[in-house]
């Protein structure tokens, strides 16, 4: 039983060798492969597609060294690892699709029963109230919400929520599919939620020791 495990093991050395060999000899043509999987995918377009194909070769790295004990040595690698990153690429439609069914765009929400969403939103949509010098002054309570989510998100919420923004505007302006679009903007809106009630919960907790 040790010396199999230990054949099993020297194999999977060899497998792993072989790969990091070959995908630091050919990581150029890969990537090149890559960016047309995602520009044929819809999953993004313009310059971030090549940004998207680098994310897309790490995971392949990371899954096909993970799972090197099923590559043959003998084989040729770039059929095997393209067909790790046509999987990735099936998943990451997947997601999105299922995220667009699923997820209303910002202005539909208004028209759901949930209260609670509702309220965040006319909150966030009146923040913006004209000053005596004609410029925009922000609530306070919003400023520090905001303050905890990252630039990204901040760009996501004024686009979608405070400029009204559709899921194809979204895309055009974050240069992307609208699919993938709606899914950034549902994630960036469970970490605002998230930070609104982290900062009314130390609100309440301040004015519980005043």
């Amino acid at each position: 039983m040790g010396r199999i495990r230990m054949q099993e093991a020297t194999t999977t050395a060899v497998a792993q060798n072989r790969l990091k060999h070959y995908i630091a000899e050919e990581s150029d043509a890969l990537l090149k492969t890559l960016r047309l999987y995602v520009w044929r995918a819809g999953l993004a377009e313009g310059t971030a597609v090549a940004a998207l194909a680098l994310e897309l070769l790490n995971d392949v790295v990371v899954e096909a060294l993970h799972h090197a004990d099923r590559f043959d040595p003998e084989r040729q690698p770039k059929a095997w690892l393209l067909g790790i990153a046509a999987n990735l690429v099936r998943r990451q439609q997947e997601a999105i699709i299922k995220q667009a069914r699923r997820e209303p765009l910002v202005q539909d929400i208004s028209q759901q029963p949930t209260m609670s969403e509702d309220e965040l939103f006319d909150r966030l949509t009146a923040v913006h109230t004209p000053g005596p010098d004609g410029h925009f002054e922000m609530q306070e309570t919003v400023t520090a919400v905001l303050s905890r989510l990252s630039m990204e998100d901040q760009h996501l919420i004024t686009c979608a929520i405070l400029l009204d923004m559709d899921g194809n505007a979204l895309g055009r302006t974050l240069n992307v599919k609208p699919g993938t679009a709606r899914m950034r903007l549902h994630r960036a809106l469970n970490r605002l939620r998230q930070a609104w009630e982290t900062v009314h919960a130390g609100d309440g907790e301040n004015n519980d020791h005043e």
